[in-house]
């Protein structure tokens, strides 16, 4: 029977980026007959370990995690001879591999989708497996044979936060999502695109307690001026509105928003931006003139309005502007963005 010591890896949770307590549990392993502890010397030491991987592979995983692997639906890279990041698209494949020992310590998340074109049953395994030093969740829509996104909804995430408060960023990228009470003590980026944001979810935003949060990217079309009026977020330097369809309307809410001061770069792009909301940035000047970058990239700028924009002394990005008649508003702007890496 194979050998693990819960005493030995509370001490790595507790310092996960310190070389020593993996040493320390690398030998107990070893003097058990655990080959994992020989993977942790190989990696530390940083010689070659797939083939290493491969020999324990099904011993650590079970069958169906390796036939999950075998056919490109799991991708995994390690890291000090445990799993740092997980690629899947089955959620029954993430909750057998969270609940490893060599996966429990994940430290990013990238899922796709699942059967029945949803995220919460990975949701779901997140929550029930806890990973404590999870840092990174990603939901993104798949593609299909042809190149688009495919729908997926991506469920009620509000568990997350209570469950696994290790979290620094998440991105959601799907439809009907609900967010639940966002209490999350260590998030510093968030990101949501959706087709359309519910109320429930905008209350969410709103009362959000993400102390640390420096990031919040909404593209959502409608609603999202709703979200300035109570948000909350002391640390905030960066808010991206994108893909809304009242932008000009944005610009007059964000010239007045407490939230506004403290920025250093807003995000409008993908909108909907017209002449009008170029003289309501005019109007109010001096609210937005500390930004060290403002985005108005693919928005519906006259070349007249972007002239002005260019007399602003401004860093202010114009490019790609569209007639909103014979290019109407695309619907998804994050695609670029949450392309995988080889």
């Amino acid at each position: 029977m194979t050998e693990w010591n819960d005493e030995l890896e509370a001490a790595i949770v507790r310092t996960p980026d310190v070389d020593a307590p993996y040493l320390v549990y690398a030998d107990w392993l070893q003097t058990h007959g655990n080959p994992a502890g020989e993977l942790i010397a190989l990696q530390h030491s940083r010689r070659w370990s797939e083939a290493f991987i491969e020999e324990h592979f099904a011993s650590w995983f079970g069958a169906e995690v390796l036939e999950a692997q075998n056919h490109g639906a799991l991708r995994l890279k390690w890291q000090r001879g445990f799993v740092e990041t997980i690629r899947c698209d089955s959620s029954r494949v993430i909750e057998l591999v969270l609940s490893s020992r060599l996966g429990r310590m994940a430290r990013t998340l990238e899922i796709a989708s699942d059967r029945g074109g949803t995220a919460q049953g990975f949701i779901d395994a997140v929550v029930k497996c806890a990973p404590k030093l999870l840092g990174r969740l990603e939901v993104t829509r798949p593609r299909s044979a042809f190149g688009q996104r495919e729908t997926i909804e991506i469920g009620n995430v509000g568990r997350l936060w209570r469950e696994v408060p290790s979290l620094r960023d998440v991105v959601l990228n799907g439809s009907s999502a609900e967010l639940g009470d966002i209490h999350a003590p260590e998030l510093h980026t968030f990101a949501l695109e959706t087709s359309e944001i519910s109320n429930h979810a905008l209350d969410s935003i709103r009362n959000a307690s993400w102390p640390k949060l420096v990031s919040l990217r909404l593209a959502a079309g409608q609603k999202p001026a709703q979200v300035l009026a109570s948000l909350w977020a002391p640390s905030l330097t960066y808010l991206g509105l994108l893909g809304s369809t009242e932008t000009d309307e944005l610009v007059g809410a964000l010239a007045t928003s407490k939230v506004l001061p403290q920025l250093q770069t807003l995000d409008l792009s993908h909108g909907s931006m017209t002449a009008r909301g170029v003289d309501t940035l005019v109007a109010h000047l001096a609210a937005f003139k500390h930004l060290s970058w403002l985005n108005l990239a693919v928005n519906a700028l006259d070349p007249a309005s972007v002239k002005t924009l260019e007399g602003l002394g401004m860093r202010i990005e114009t490019h790609a502007q569209r007639d909103l008649l014979a290019a109407p508003f695309p619907g998804e702007v994050y695609d670029d963005e949450f392309e995988d890496e080889d």
